[in-house]
């Protein structure tokens, strides 16, 4: 990756001081977009593992019932929330995030998680999580109807 440093003296002396920052900030900004896309990228590996867990225990209603398993997932929609809300506004890289299949895969878990069901008291299912819970992933749920991300 190229050394910005020299990036704000070149740009001055070409365009003059105010546009000169203006394009600082822009290239700045670029830059800071790819190193989250790359952070979000590795932690997407790191967490590879506790991703494929959640997503099991998603599907065993039983599984549900156990406060440890019920938080792996939501460890995992949490960190899918927060990669869902910085793509939709425009805070990563999108073509780098895209290029891991984030969005996608965020969507799947986002739907898995909302269908989700737990043996009730009864013994009959129910709603794993409480629509409260749902409706407040409100970057998944976006992502999920379709909407696409801002320019950053």
């Amino acid at each position: 990756m190229a050394d910005f440093s020299l990036l704000p003296i070149i740009i001055s002396a070409f365009t003059g001081g105010a546009a000169g920052a203006v394009i600082t900030a822009i290239a700045t900004n670029r830059r800071g977009q790819r190193d989250l896309g790359v952070k979000f990228a590795e932690k997407y590996l790191d967490m590879f593992e506790k991703i494929a867990a959640a997503k099991t225990i998603l599907k065993d209603p039983s599984d549900l019932n156990d406060p440890a398993k019920r938080n792996q997932v939501i460890l995992v929609v949490n960190w899918f929330e927060l990669v869902s809300t910085c793509y939709l506004n425009g805070l990563v890289d999108a073509d780098l995030v895209r290029a891991f299949e984030l969005p996608q895969i965020a969507t799947r878990f986002y739907h898995s998680f909302s269908e989700a069901q737990r043996v009730g008291d009864a013994g009959a299912l129910v709603a794993a999580f409480s629509r409260e819970q749902v409706a407040g992933l409100t970057a998944l749920r976006r992502l999920s109807s379709g909407e696409v991300p801002q320019l950053g």
